[in-house]
C-alpha cells in the first residue's frame, strides 16, 4: 500500500489573473506542479503530511472545506502532541514556510482548528494565523457573511519599521539609488521580521545597525560630515579622529584612496541589497495576506521559506554565538600576544620535511589560552558589537559567505538530509568568518597606515626573522623578543614562502628546486626570501589556501567531532557534484589528508606514510558505501607514484598549518554546542544495526525534546545517513525527510 509522503498545494488564478483573494482556486496535486497545465497562472507550495509514514488519499477540497495556516515558532514537543490529538485524521500538515502548519478541515467544522489554536496560544507558541473558506467551485470564499479570509497576528504589532538612515544629498545619482534601495529593502525585511519573526526581530535589528555603518561611512566619504565614521574607516584613511579625517578629505590629498574606498563600500551596499531582495522574497512570502507576498522560488512561491530560512539562522545564531566565545578575536589580549616562545620553537619550522608537532603538543602557555573551560567562564554576555548574519538559498551562488550573509545552495531545500546536499556543509561557510577574523590579526594585520609603517616595513620584520633562522644564528636570547602571536605570523608565512616550491592546496610542487634546497641549504634564502612587495604579492596568491586549512580544521573538530569516516563521506559526496573538484582533483585529497594527519604523530614524513594508508582505507570503504566514480579516481591518484611524491611534498608543507590550528586555535566550545540537550543519548550508544547513535530524535519523527544543540542533531543525522544501508527511496520521501530535518532545525526555542 502506497501512502504519500508529499503533495502540492496549489493556487490558480481565474480570468486570466494572478491569484488573489477574488479570483484563486485551490487544488492539491501529486505531480510537480511544473507538469500542470492550466489556463491561468498559478502559485504552489509543497506540504507534508504530520504522520510520518503519510497519507492514503489526499485531502478532499470541496464547498465548505476550512483551511488554516499557522505559524509556530517552537516545534518539538508541539508537533508530537498535536499528532496524538483525538480525532487528527488526515488533517494535519507541515511546509517550509513560516506558515509551517496546515489544518484542513471539512464540511465548515473548525472546532479541531480553534482547539489547536487556543493550544499554542496559552503556551505562547503562536505567531500569527490566517483561513481560508472554499466555496462550491473549489475558490476561497470572500462572502460578507464569511469570516474567510481572516489572518491574525497573535502578539502585539507595534507597525512599520525605519533602519534610521537618511539618504545624503552629496552622493551622486547611482550611489543615491543604491542607498535608498538599501534604505527602503531594509524598512520592508525589519517590518516583516516584526511582525512575522518576532523572535528574531531584536538579532535582525542589531544586524541591520551595523550594516548602516556602510552608509554612514560611503556618505562621509563622499564629504557629508553630518554622518560619523567608523573607526574603521578612520583606520583606513591613516587617521585618528573624525576631525583629522575632514581635514584629509577636505584637502583632497588622497584622493586615489577615498575613490578606491568609495568603490569598495558601494560594491558591498550593492552585494547586501541583492541579499536582502533574496532574504525577503524566501523567508517572507506566504505570510499573511498570504496573497501579498509571493515567492521568487516558484516551487514554493505561495507559502515561502521562512522555517527553512529559519533551520540555516538557528544554525548561524548557536554557531556564531560559540565562535565569538572564543579568544581568537583578540589575539593580542591573550597569552599568545604576551608570552614569548621558547627557542627551540624557531628551528622546529626550518625544513617542512622534518617538522614534528609534539613540541607544540606539550607547549605550557597554549592551555592557558586553548583550555579554559568556557563554559564555566564567569562572563559569557556576548559582546556589545556582536551580530549575526542574515540567511539565505541561492541557486547561483550555492555556499558562499559575505560579510553581513551567508548563503546555502538551493538544491538544500530538497535534499538537505541526503549527503550530496547535506545541510550541515552551511557550517563551513559560518566558520569563514570565524577564520577571517583570526587571520585578519595575522596576515592583514599591518594594511592600517595608523602606525605609519608600510605592509612591506611589516613584512621585512618577519622575514628577517626567518632569515636569521635559515643561517642558524637565532640564539635563545634573541627568541625571547618573538611572541606567540609574531611566532604564528612567521609560520603561516614561513607557509606561504615554502608553497612557491613544497606546493599548497591549490599548487603543484616543484620537486627539483625542493631536491636543489636539500643539495645545498644555503640556497634556501635564496630561494625562499624574495623582496617584500613579493611577498606581499605571495600572501594574496596563498592566502585563500591558509584559510580552507583553518576552516576545515576547525569544521572538523567543532562540528563532526572529530569522526573522520563521517567527516569524508560527508565532504567528497558534496565534493562529487562540483565539476572544478574533479579538474583539480589532488587539491581535494591534500584537503582530506590534512584532516587524517592531524591524529598522526612523528616526525611529518612518517605521518604522510601513516595518513595515506589510512586514507587510502577510508577512500575504500566510502567506495563501498556510496558507488561514486569519484572515489575511483582518487584511488588512481594515490597508486601513482609521480603523484603521490607530489602529494608528500605539499602534505609537508600543509600539514604544519593544519598543526598549528589544531594546537593552538581549537578551544573548548562543549558547552556552547552541547547545550546541555535532553535528546542526547549516553556516548558509545549503537543502534540495531551497530551504527554510532548520539540522538533520541529518530529520522521523520516529531518525538522528542527541544532541540537545544542545532549542530549536534545535525551531525547524529548525518551520521546516520553515512551509516545506513542505501535504498532506493522515492522522490516524495527524500522531500520529505528533508523538509522534516529542516523543520526540526528552524524550531525557535527561546519561547
Amino acid at each position: 500500500m502506497n501512502f504519500l509522503s508529499r503533495f502540492f498545494m496549489v493556487i490558480e488564478g481565474q480570468n486570466d489573473a494572478y491569484p488573489n483573494y477574488h479570483s484563486a482556486k485551490v487544488h492539491l496535486v501529486i505531480e510537480d506542479p511544473s507538469n500542470l497545465f492550466y489556463h491561468n497562472s498559478f502559485i504552489c507550495s509543497p506540504i507534508f503530511p504530520l504522520v510520518d509514514k503519510g497519507y492514503q488519499h489526499l485531502p478532499e477540497i470541496k464547498e465548505g472545506t476550512r483551511i488554516t495556516f499557522l505559524m509556530v515558532p517552537s516545534i518539538l514537543p508541539t508537533f508530537f502532541d498535536l499528532q496524538n490529538l483525538p480525532d487528527t485524521g488526515n488533517k494535519m500538515f507541515f511546509s517550509l514556510g513560516l506558515a509551517n502548519l496546515i489544518i484542513i478541515e471539512q464540511d465548515n467544522d473548525d472546532k479541531f482548528s480553534l482547539s489547536v489554536i487556543a493550544n499554542l496560544k496559552n503556551k505562547g507558541n503562536l505567531t500569527a494565523t490566517e483561513s481560508w473558506l472554499i466555496d462550491k467551485n473549489n475558490h476561497i470564499s470572500t462572502s460578507l457573511n464569511s469570516s474567510s479570509p481572516q489572518h491574525i497576528l497573535h502578539h502585539v504589532n507595534a507597525g512599520a519599521e525605519h533602519c534610521g538612515v537618511v539618504l545624503s544629498s552629496k552622493l551622486s545619482l547611482h550611489l543615491k539609488f543604491a542607498v535608498s534601495e538599501y534604505i527602503i529593502s531594509v524598512n520592508k525585511l525589519i517590518t516583516a521580521s516584526k511582525k512575522f519573526s518576532p523572535h528574531y526581530f531584536e538579532k535582525h535589528l542589531k544586524t541591520i545597525q551595523v550594516a548602516n555603518e556602510l552608509i554612514y561611512d560611503l556618505s562621509f566619504l563622499n564629504l557629508d560630515f553630518s554622518f560619523t565614521p567608523t573607526e574603521a574607516l578612520l583606520n583606513s584613511l591613516g587617521v585618528a579622529s573624525k576631525e583629522e579625517a575632514i581635514k584629509l578629505l577636505e584637502s583632497q590629498t588622497p584622493l586615489a584612496k577615498v575613490e578606491e574606498l568609495i568603490n569598495d563600500k558601494h560594491g558591498m551596499i550593492i552585494q547586501f541589497n541583492s541579499s536582502l531582495s533574496y532574504i525577503y522574497s524566501q523567508a517572507y512570502s506566504g505570510t499573511f495576506p498570504i496573497f501579498d507576498h509571493i515567492g521568487i522560488v516558484r516551487r514554493h512561491s505561495l507559502l515561502g521559506l521562512g522555517s527553512a530560512i529559519g533551520s540555516l539562522f538557528e544554525l548561524l545564531l548557536q554557531l556564531e554565538s560559540a565562535l565569538v566565545k572564543l579568544p581568537f578575536e583578540s589575539i593580542i589580549d591573550t597569552s599568545y600576544g604576551t608570552s614569548f616562545v621558547p627557542d627551540n620553537f624557531l628551528t622546529h619550522i626550518l625544513d617542512p620535511s622534518t617538522f614534528n608537532s609534539e613540541l607544540w603538543k606539550k607547549d605550557k602557555v597554549r592551555p592557558q589560552v586553548v583550555g579554559v573551560d568556557l563554559n564555566k567562564s564567569s562572563d559569557q554576555a556576548l559582546p556589545e558589537d556582536f551580530y549575526n548574519r542574515l540567511s539565505f538559498f541561492s541557486g547561483r551562488l550555492g555556499f558562499r559567505e559575505y560579510e553581513f550573509s551567508a548563503t546555502a545552495a538551493i538544491q538544500v531545500v530538497v535534499e538537505s538530509h541526503t549527503l550530496p546536499w547535506h545541510i550541515i556543509n552551511y557550517t563551513h561557510e559560518i566558520i569563514h568568518n570565524h577564520v577571517r577574523i583570526l587571520l585578519n590579526q595575522l596576515l592583514l594585520v599591518a594594511n592600517s597606515n595608523r602606525n605609519n609603517q608600510t605592509y612591506e616595513n611589516w613584512l621585512t620584520y618577519y622575514t628577517n626573522n626567518i632569515r636569521t633562522i635559515f643561517k642558524g644564528s637565532y640564539t635563545a636570547s634573541a627568541a625571547t623578543n618573538l611572541t606567540y602571536r609574531d611566532y604564528f605570523i612567521t609560520v603561516l608565512l614561513k607557509f606561504i614562502l615554502n608553497s612557491q616550491h613544497y606546493g599548497s592546496l591549490s599548487y603543484a610542487s616543484n620537486k627539483k628546486t625542493v631536491n636543489d634546497m636539500r643539495a645545498d641549504p644555503d640556497k634556501k634564502i635564496d630561494y625562499l626570501l624574495p623582496a617584500a612587495d613579493k611577498i606581499k604579492d605571495l600572501i594574496k596568491l596563498y592566502y585563500k589556501d591558509v584559510t580552507e586549512i583553518f576552516v576545515h580544521t576547525i569544521d572538523y573538530c567543532y562540528i563532526y567531532n572529530q569522526q573522520p569516516k563521517t567527516y569524508l563521506t560527508s565532504i567528497w559526496t558534496s565534493w562529487s557534484t562540483i565539476p572544478a573538484v574533479i579538474n583539480d582533483l589532488k587539491q581535494y585529497i591534500v584537503r582530506s589528508m590534512i584532516i587524517v594527519g592531524l591524529s598522526t604523530s612523528g616526525l611529518v614524513n612518517n605521518r604522510f606514510e601513516q595518513t595515506l594508508l589510512q586514507f587510502k582505507a577510508l577512500v575504500a570503504e566510502m567506495k563501498d558505501l556510496r558507488k561514486t566514480v569519484v572515489f575511483d579516481r582518487i584511488l588512481n591518484v594515490l597508486s601513482d607514484s609521480e603523484e603521490v611524491m607530489d602529494l608528500r611534498f605539499r602534505f609537508y608543507n600543509c600539514i604544519i598549518v593544519g598543526d598549528l590550528v589544531y594546537n593552538f586555535f581549537i578551544g573548548r566550545l562543549e558547552g556552547h554546542l552541547d547545550n546541555q540537550d535532553l535528546n542526547v543519548f549516553p556516548a558509545g550508544l549503537k543502534d540495531e544495526n551497530e551504527n554510532p547513535i548520539s540522538y533520541y530524535i529518530k529520522t521523520n519523527s516529531f518525538e522528542g525534546q527541544p532541540i537545544r544543540s542545532k549542530v549536534r542533531f545535525l551531525l547524529d543525522q548525518l551520521g546516520r545517513e553515512v551509516f545506513k544501508e542505501k535504498v532506493e527511496e522515492g522522490d516524495d520521501l527524500v522531500e520529505r525527510t528533508s523538509a522534516w530535518l529542516l523543520l526540526l532545525l528552524s524550531s525557535n526555542e527561546e519561547q
